[in-house]
């Protein structure tokens, strides 16, 4: 049997941490994992992170192998359990799932003490040291975020009704100006969005999200957020590898797999998870 008391948060973060906020669940927790597991390897030793887990169905035993990657760089954890029925009436996905909609809630389930955080998605590999991402100047922007080079694509510039001079960006990897986000009362718009507009919406909270913040988001350099539809027409070094359509490296051939695999092996669960 477990020991629960593995998951209590072990007190403040130190001085000036950097947040970052994720979802798991126990359908992806070990990719959760491997995006922890990279992300913690490549900080900077002097730098400290603080990492929050939303999540609606995770085990115990999931929790704990999440919390074992934290201990192991010595860095804090907690693990958040969210409230499905906030986001009753909103659009489902065969692949996404209603864990993107937790990214909504942050605002309100972390400290108001604290005013700016990193969201990273879990089908996510981090190369770099993320804190000069960290350190982006956000102004009176409500977040800063890559362009999704899908969006053309999925035609959500004419269905959403966005001018192409206001891009359209991918929400998997977003800081967040939680102060502005709060005033704004953003939270609240997106979710009225996309229950009122459920034929609009396809990719979930991004819709959402790309519809209220129009003119209001800071657009970054593409290696913080490098997607799959960037291989072989974005030639740079990614910072963050971003494993985002449905062909994924611990399912099928992928031209970006192996550092998956690299981190993917330093993590305890098993291949099969």
């Amino acid at each position: 049997m477990l020991n629960l008391s593995i998951f209590i948060w072990r007190g403040e973060c130190q001085v000036e941490p950097m947040h970052v906020v994720t979802t798991s669940s126990n359908l992806f927790a070990k990719q959760t994992g491997v995006m922890m597991q990279s992300l913690l390897e490549n900080l900077s030793l002097y730098k400290n992170i603080c990492i929050y887990v939303l999540y609606g169905r995770l085990s115990n035993e999931n929790q704990w192998k999440l919390q074992r990657i934290a201990d192991q760089f010595n860095h804090n954890i907690k693990f958040i359990l969210m409230d499905d029925s906030l986001y009753e009436g909103c659009r489902k996905g065969r692949r996404l799932r209603l864990e993107a909609y937790y990214r909504l809630s942050i605002p309100d389930v972390i400290s108001e003490k604290i005013n700016k955080v990193l969201y990273l998605d879990s089908d996510i590999i981090v190369q770099e040291d993320i804190s000069s991402l960290w350190d982006t100047s956000l102004g009176d922007f409500f977040a800063a975020a890559v362009q999704d080079p899908g969006a053309e694509k999925f035609q959500r510039y004419k269905v959403l009704s966005i001018p192409h001079s206001n891009g359209y960006f991918n929400s998997g990897v977003m800081l967040i100006n939680l102060e502005q986000w709060r005033a704004g009362e953003i939270s609240k718009k997106v979710l009225e969005f996309i229950k009122g507009n459920p034929r609009k919406v396809l990719l979930l909270d991004q819709d959402g999200l790309n519809v209220i913040l129009q003119g209001k988001w800071l657009n970054l350099d593409p290696k913080w957020n490098y997607q799959t539809a960037h291989f072989g027409k974005l030639f740079t070094k990614p910072a963050i590898i971003h494993y985002t359509t449905a062909k994924k490296p611990w399912k099928h051939q992928h031209p970006l797999s192996a550092p998956y695999l690299k981190y993917s092996s330093k993590v305890i669960w098993s291949d099969h998870d």
